[in-house]
């Protein structure tokens, strides 16, 4: 797989295996580092040596007291009537290198007491059938133990105590009670629990909860172990069949124990009498049956696993049962060496008296070959005698001594190198324990079969090591701390992609399983298929066609099964070969064609009768169908050997034919279809094109957003493409599709850019109104004297909240850029305000005056405005500018300026020292209602009765700059309204002055066309009836201009 064809999974996992590769690297400069520092002790051998006893027996065990060795053996005294110690006991001498034999017709000096000689003796005297079972020490006693029955606890145990140290370590007997002190450890380190019901879980296949982890039945018919709680299925991880299948959930003994790195099982079915031992690894979710963890069972160091007699488990997964018996051996010490990179395990079988010595290496987390023998002893500097004997009785024996790792702590210590570098003072125990775990970081990188449990634990791993070795950083760490940290980095993102991984495998193998089960459902059908008719041959072979190629396309997938891929395949070629020759068979028949042939000429015959498209759609397909079964029987023919060449002929000829006659078939039937699709489509298009001018007015209707009109525009556009391609085949129609979307398109355009530019104007308008009330409101925010008074007022003020509505009201509209410029202004004068009233509180003593250090000035904080005035001057009242707040003021200069000076003393503008300011308003209205403005008649005047009052208050709320006092100026007018009224009903024409009514009569007399008076006569009293009748309208502005 290239980089460009690998996934984020592949690219980072290569990166992952690269810097494991050079963390392993790292790591063995820093173990051969320790080893330069603090050496190292393999295990080799020293020599051999061969050792005589007095009698044929077989040595049982040895054990070391000083420079001195015991070796205790069982012998068979035949008509000897008393045993001495001579006869059980030889003492071997350590030289340093070799064992040698000491005076062999002697007692040994080592058990020359005569308490020990008396109790022995008795053994002996008393026990006929007495016999040496075990030779054993401890930190400070050695003890042996003799069997005086048949049963192996049938025993007397001889006990002394060792003093000294060194090759001046010596016995002194004790006594013959050292039954108590004759102990083993317990066999396992941990402790079994059982199940109860309370973590059954029942179902269609019910199951016992372990941990939420592991679930685990006896039902069925087998011992099963699934993951999932799931008990709508059976299958799981690890089955095996049980004896009785009709037990229940609850007739199994279960055990169970949880450990760090895996799930221990002792499992007893029903009506069986051998226990079922498994172990469930935590982080590969692998399960292995190991029943010899039953007999004793240690946990290796720091959770590295499992040691039992004959094999191991790692939390790795990795296992190994050695061939050698293991049966009935029990625990009974570890003893570890002092560069704490190796333990030693020693298993023993009491009955036998055999050894099974497994030695485990932290750093390389493996567990040499066992060592099997009869007895051994482990001398202080090291050094191990192995002891096998023959299965005969012997009076030469042999032995080998092994240097290894297992020195005394006090001999480790007086050879220990002097601290002399960083990595010294640490120790060895330390170094191996960094060593190991970067070597275990190595391991779960290389893993072979990744899960996420894994990479977790990697994750994990890496952290643990950095927290726990911080020296790592320093400079003789080699660099490994910046590869854990780059190692831990991308640990997580794979962490991130292998689920994706996980994902895309699961998806690959349930498609390759459907495509299998897609195979099996065709071989069926075949089977059962109809072979005397070439139908049942060609549509098989075009559906494992299919299938082939299927199969082909999930090749491509990837993370697929390839050998499952390649079983599929080679199920479907082999099925596809057998169809083929079964094929050939029925075509060398010349009948085998005419089913065929007949139902062709039959479609071809019928085609007249067709009424619509849809009719001919699936004749067609099948036309279509059988020319692919034919393009196979060519193919077929072709890749088959035939015993004669005529016979090929003949069927291909036949072949031919049928090709002929679905070819003319085809042409007639296309002809008829397209005769038919043309009128089909014009019917279609007319409908169609109806659809989507309704469709374009009702969206035009429903746009009232920019947005809107987008949205519309794209779906009738999609509507338009989709009758371009309906009817494509049609090239009358393409025209007027054409048009639509022209027509479609400009018209959404025109109604959206309409929209923009209402919403522009609403915009802008919003924008003004805001900036007023900031003007205004910047003015006032700076005149407050505490910041609560400011942000009270910023908080309740309706003007401030109608500023934060209207930049509502543009986010709303989409303008973004406006509101966000409001609401920095808004903020700014908020700001400004804060820092005016802080200047005033720092700055001014109590808001009028000015402090300066000692000094004090007054301030004038009303803001400058220039207004006119009129001041006495030596020629009289004069109009001045005047700047409010200063004493600056000047004379207006211009001349036309003094004709106005009547005006000058004007309080308002409707109020004069001869005229009241209600009788300027009655007035007002009054002509207003003559002239029909204001919505206002004389009609209505005269017939408001008491709603006058409100009639006239109205008109001076209209006139705010006036000055009109509501309750004063507005009731006065009504009253002075209400005599007007009555004055114009009753004086008739003396309502107008005499002047005016000289004027016209004179007028009138004058008048030299007496026609047009009479016309003009009728039309005023015309007019009067009106006027009396309706009310006032336009016709009186007609008949005055005619007057005129």
């Amino acid at each position: 797989m290239t980089e460009i064809d690998q996934g984020t999974f592949e690219v980072v996992r290569a990166r992952l295996d690269e810097q494991g590769k050079g963390l392993a690297t790292s790591a063995q400069q820093l173990n051969a580092r320790r080893l330069e520092l603090f050496g190292g002790v393999s295990v080799r051998l020293l020599a051999s040596a061969r050792v005589r006893t007095e009698h044929n027996c077989i040595p049982r065990d040895i054990v070391n007291v000083g420079d001195r060795l015991l070796l205790g053996y069982q012998v068979f005294m035949g008509l000897k009537s008393q045993v001495s110690v001579a006869d059980v006991f030889t003492e071997l001498r350590d030289d340093g290198t070799n064992v040698v034999n000491l005076d062999p017709e002697h007692a040994p000096r080592l058990l020359a007491e005569a308490g020990f000689v008396k109790d022995f003796s008795e053994v002996f005297q008393y026990y006929k059938d007495a016999r040496l079972l075990h030779l054993r020490r401890t930190d400070r006693l050695m003890l042996a133990a003799f069997q005086t029955g048949s049963r192996i606890s049938d025993m007397r145990v001889l006990r002394w105590g060792l003093t000294g140290r060194g090759a001046d370590e010596a016995p002194r007997y004790i006594d013959n009670r050292g039954e108590r002190d004759y102990v083993f450890p317990v066999s396992h380190d941990f402790a079994w629990t059982r199940t109860t019901r309370e973590q059954h879980i029942q179902g269609a296949h019910p199951h016992i909860n372990i941990g939420d982890e592991i679930f685990v039945e006896c039902v069925g018919g087998d011992f099963t172990i699934k993951i999932e709680d799931n008990t709508s299925t059976g299958s799981g991880i690890f089955a095996e069949p049980v004896d009785d299948p009709t037990q229940g959930l609850d007739d199994a003994e279960i055990h169970y124990a949880v450990l760090p790195s895996c799930i221990l099982l002792k499992v007893r079915p029903y009506r069986e009498a051998a226990w079922r031992h498994v172990v469930y690894n935590r982080a590969t979710h692998e399960a292995v049956r190991i029943d010899a963890i039953g007999l004793s069972c240690q946990q290796l160091p720091e959770g590295h696993g499992l040691v039992f007699p004959g094999g191991y488990y790692l939390s790795t997964g990795t296992h190994k049962i050695f061939p050698i018996d293991a049966a009935g051996m029990e625990f009974k010490r570890a003893f570890r060496a002092p560069n704490g990179e190796d333990v030693a395990y020693v298993f023993y079988r009491r009955d036998s008296g055999t050894y099974i010595i497994l030695q485990y290496n932290l750093i390389t987390r493996e567990v040499a070959t066992p060592v099997t023998c009869s007895s051994y002893c482990r001398l202080p500097d090291g050094r191990l005698v192995v002891l096998r004997a023959e299965p005969e009785p012997t009076r030469v024996h042999a032995l080998q001594i092994w240097q290894t790792p297992f020195l005394d702590e006090d001999v480790a210590a007086a050879t220990a190198p002097p601290a002399s570098s960083e990595l010294a003072k640490l120790g060895n125990r330390e170094l191996v324990r960094a060593v190991s775990d970067l070597m275990h970081l190595t391991r779960l990188v290389a893993a072979q079969k990744p899960n996420r449990q894994i990479y977790e634990e990697l994750l994990k791993a890496v952290g643990k090591v950095v927290d726990t070795y911080p020296w790592l950083a320093g400079a003789e760490g080699f660099g490994l701390r910046a590869a854990l940290d780059a190692l831990r980095g991308t640990a997580e993102r794979v962490i991130d992609e292998f689920e994706k991984v996980v994902a895309l495998t699961a998806q690959a193998a349930a498609k390759v399983t459907a495509a299998e089960k897609s195979c099996d459902e065709l071989v069926r059908r075949t089977a059962l298929g109809d072979k005397s008719k070439i139908e049942g041959f060609v549509a098989p072979l075009t559906e494992v066609r299919a299938a082939r190629g299927h199969a082909e396309t999930l090749k491509s997938v990837r993370y697929v099964d390839a050998a499952r891929l390649a079983k599929l395949d080679a199920r479907l070629a082999k099925l596809a070969d057998e169809l083929a020759r079964g094929a050939v068979e029925l075509l060398l028949k010349p009948e085998a064609l005419a089913a065929w042939q007949a139902e062709i000429a039959a479609t071809e015959a019928n085609a007249a009768a067709l009424t619509a498209v849809a009719e001919a759609k699936p004749v067609l397909e099948r036309i279509d169908r059988a020319a692919e079964g034919l393009d196979q029987l060519v193919g077929i023919v072709n890749a088959l050997e035939f015993s004669e060449a005529a016979a090929r002929t003949a069927v291909l000829e036949r072949i031919g034919e049928t090709y002929a006659s679905l070819n003319r078939a085809r042409a007639v039937l296309a002809g008829r279809k397209n005769e038919l699709g043309a009128k089909e489509a014009a019917a279609d298009f007319a409908v169609q094109d109806r659809l989507l001018s309704q469709a374009l007015a009702n969206a035009l209707a429903l746009c009232d957003s920019p947005a809107k009109c987008d949205e519309f525009a794209a779906k009738l556009m999609i509507q338009v493409e989709e009758l371009e391609g309906r009817f494509a085949d049609f090239e009358q129609y393409a025209t007027e599709l054409a048009n639509r979307r022209v027509d479609v398109t400009e018209r959404i355009a025109a109604k959206r850019q309409a929209l923009v530019d209402e919403r522009n104007r609403r915009a802008d308008g919003w924008l003004r109104a805001a900036e007023r009330i900031l003007q205004s409101a910047a003015g006032r925010a700076v005149g407050f004297a505490k910041i609560d008074e400011l942000n009270a007022w910023f908080g309740s003020d309706p003007l401030i909240t109608k500023v934060r509505a209207i930049i509502a009201d543009l986010r709303g509209l989409g303008d973004q850029v406006k509101a966000d410029d409001l609401e920095g202004r808004l903020k700014a004068v908020r700001e400004d305000g804060m820092r005016a009233v802080r200047d005033k509180g720092e700055l001014f003593d109590g808001g009028s005056a000015l402090k300066l250090g000692r000094h004090r000035f007054s301030v004038n904080s009303a803001p400058l405005d220039l207004v006119m005035i009129p001041r006495p001057t030596p020629d009289g009242v004069r109009m001045h500018f005047h700047l409010t707040g200063t004493d600056y003021a000047r004379a207006v200069a211009d001349p036309g300026f003094a004709a106005t000076r009547p005006f000058w003393e004007l309080p308002v503008e409707g109020e004069t020292p001869t005229v009241y300011r209600g009788e300027y308003l009655a007035w007002q209205i009054l002509q207003a209602a003559e002239h029909g403005a204001e919505g206002m008649s004389i009609a209505a005047l005269r017939t408001a009765g008491d709603g006058l009052a409100a009639m006239v208050q109205e008109a001076a709320t209209r006139r705010v700059d006036q000055g009109y006092e509501r309750g004063v100026h507005d009731a006065d007018a009504a009253l002075i309204l209400r005599a007007l009224l009555h004055l114009a009903d009753t004086c008739g024409l003396l309502r107008h002055p005499a002047s005016a009514r000289a004027l016209a009569v004179i007028s009138w007399a004058r008048c030299p066309d007496r026609a047009q008076a009479d016309r003009l006569r009728r039309q005023a009293q015309s007019l009067a009836l009106v006027r009396s009748r309706f009310g006032d309208g336009d016709a009186l502005a007609v008949v005055a201009a005619d007057c005129r």
